[in-house]
């Protein structure tokens, strides 16, 4: 066999152990977006037993716990087909099964069946690299080491399909992969490209972040060999997948023209992150990230750099900046900004001239650099994602409560501290400022110190701002108002209730309880307790915390895998896929009030 045969048959020996966590997976998400509606028996203790009767005549059943959120937490130990199929839990036989419940038509099963298998893949390699990694040994790693062996996106079933790839592409590149890249460097007409950059940074300063000096020598030589000006071009990295499987091909009249000169792979070796698009500086600890352009599909959308984000990010940087510094509540729970330092984006020519382009189309060639989480740390100062703390070893043991070990703190004073670091100032920002950044596991970075958390690293703060005019806003130029998604009041709610609460804290608090016995009433109890405190220490915010309402009896509730489903294979849709909504959620923090006041209306 090849290595690569090798290598992928090494990861397919925990097939089996994958398929039963991603069926799990499949029958605890579906539930709770309201796909099937299970017969529920009572075991006692919140522990249930499910059945559920598809309309193709096949039964599932399972045990599980049943959470706050109306959701059963399935044990994939516990999962029974009738009739027995012979590939055993199998989550490609469970789509066939469930069909007509997922509505899903011949090609929408087949493409879905097919991210489900490159997702199986993934989820093989993770295992087979954690198989022997203990809470213990996961909490020391490296901020890079310990994000490739994150699950990745905890409700989306197809969290890793990555359309486009091939095998190849995924041992190369993949955050699974684990192996460090180049950037390809080009350059390009600087008539055709849009340039920006925070004040007092220049283009030779964002090249120096990924080029050492003999780097950029080689680049210059290269671009005078081929008679190109850095007064007519500009020197722009893209991912070396990205140069071959879209560049080349669809830019191939920009590259005979001259207006794209390829110069080679070159500079700084590369990571990639939990998000894929987004790189760390394999060379250079501290120097920027880079975020770049990749025109595959993975989950929802086409991982492109949006052009927007070029426009704006340097702009809400300094904005943004500028609140931390002089606001106590931020700057006192230790919030530091990872600023858009700048970027370049090329749009191919034909995107200039039609007003009805799919969105993917002009995302195609963007880079960001943005200021990496190591440049923020301080002595004694560590760095993890909030996605972390979802997270539990192979002998069941969270990595949340290694952490809460070694700090010497109870778990409720420990949870009060993430909370107040990492809940508090994205409210704080939404009731202050009508500003908030999506707020999930991926893009909240929690700073520790002797393993407590002390503080917050904010990124991805291209966000969204009420659609009200606010005075708030009036430092930002109208310029950069426009390029911000300007949302309805209750819709913005949804970046704290929706992407923090739902997709994150409710799976920390799932695999605290699973692994550490950690109630849900001591988790939700720590988080209205802080909440609480931060809203009776500013009275004069009372107004907006009522339109801002977290203790409301009902919240609303975002299917993802039902817009995964409806908005199928196309690939023409003009803008990314809008929301759907099922029936509305009893809010954990509502139940936790009425139960310390003891009413049960």
């Amino acid at each position: 066999m090849t290595s690569r045969e090798e290598s992928i048959h090494s990861a397919l020996k925990y097939w089996p152990e994958a398929n039963r966590r991603l069926v799990a997976k499949a029958l605890s998400e579906l539930g709770y977006e309201g796909l099937f509606d299970p017969q529920i028996k009572d075991l006692g203790d919140r522990r249930v037993a499910c059945v559920i009767s598809l309309a193709s005549g096949v039964r599932y059943e399972y045990e599980g716990f049943r959470n706050v959120w109306g959701e059963t937490v399935v044990d994939p130990d516990t999962i029974r087909r009738e009739p027995a199929s012979n590939d055993g839990v199998d989550v490609e036989r469970f789509v066939l099964d469930a069909r007509a419940e997922l509505d899903a038509n011949g090609s929408m099963t087949m493409g879905l069946l097919e991210e489900l298998n490159r997702t199986l893949l993934a989820d093989c390699r993770l295992e087979e690299a954690r198989a022997n990694l203990t809470a213990a040994d996961a909490v020391e790693l490296p901020g890079v080491d310990l994000q490739a062996r994150l699950a990745g996106h905890p409700k989306m079933l197809t969290s890793k399909g990555r359309l486009g790839w091939s095998t190849d592409d995924f041992l190369q590149y993949s955050p699974e992969a684990d192996k460090p890249l180049r950037l390809f460097w080009m350059a390009v007409a600087r008539s055709a490209t849009l340039i920006r950059h925070l004040p007092g940074v220049g283009e030779t300063d964002l090249q120096a972040e990924s080029l050492s000096p003999d780097d950029r020598r080689v680049l210059e030589q290269r671009c005078e060999a081929r008679g190109v000006s850095s007064e007519s071009h500009a020197l722009m990295p893209v991912h070396p997948w990205q140069w071959n499987s879209t560049i080349i091909p669809r830019f191939a009249g920009e590259i005979a023209s001259g207006r794209i000169v390829p110069l080679g792979e070159l500079g700084d070796r590369y990571r990639s992150l939990l998000s894929i698009r987004t790189l760390a500086n394999a060379d250079r600890c501290g120097a920027a990230d880079v975020k770049i352009s990749l025109s595959m599909f993975n989950g929802l959308v086409y991982r492109g750099v949006r052009e927007e984000w070029i426009l704006g990010g340097p702009a809400l940087s300094l904005w943004l900046e500028r609140i931390v510094a002089r606001d106590a509540e931020l700057h006192g729970r230790g919030v530091v900004l990872l600023k858009d330092l700048g970027g370049m984006s090329y749009a191919h020519p034909a995107c200039r001239e039609l007003s009805d382009v799919p969105y993917r189309y002009g995302e195609q060639l963007g880079v960001l650099w943005r200021e990496s989480v190591e440049s923020k740390l301080r002595g004694g100062e560590r760095a993890m994602l909030l996605a972390t703390f979802m997270e539990r070893d192979a002998s069941g043991r969270s990595w949340a409560s290694e952490c809460i070990r070694r700090s010497g703190l109870s778990v409720e004073t420990w949870l009060e501290r993430l909370f107040e670091v990492a809940t508090i100032p994205f409210y704080h920002l939404l009731c202050r400022y009508r500003f908030c950044p999506e707020a999930h596991g991926q893009n909240v970075v929690v700073i520790l110190r002797d393993w407590t958390p002390v503080g917050l690293a904010l990124k991805d703060i291209h966000g969204d701002l009420d659609e009200g005019d606010f005075e708030e806003h009036r430092e930002l130029s109208p310029d950069i108002v426009r390029l911000v998604p300007r949302l309805p009041t209750q819709d913005l709610l949804h970046n704290v209730m929706t992407t923090h609460f739902v997709t994150t804290l409710r799976f920390i608090s799932n695999t605290m309880w699973v692994a550490d016995g950690v109630r849900e009433n001591v988790f939700y109890g720590a988080l209205a307790n802080t909440l609480r405190r931060y809203m009776e220490s500013h009275p004069e915010l009372g107004e907006r915390f009522a339109i801002f309402d977290l203790f409301a009896p009902e919240m609303a509730r975002y299917c993802l895998n039902r817009v995964r489903f409806r908005f199928g294979y196309g690939g023409t849709d003009l803008h990314r896929p809008g929301r759907i909504y099922g029936k509305p959620l009893e809010n954990p923090l509502h139940r936790v009030d009425r139960e310390r006041s003891g009413t049960h209306a």
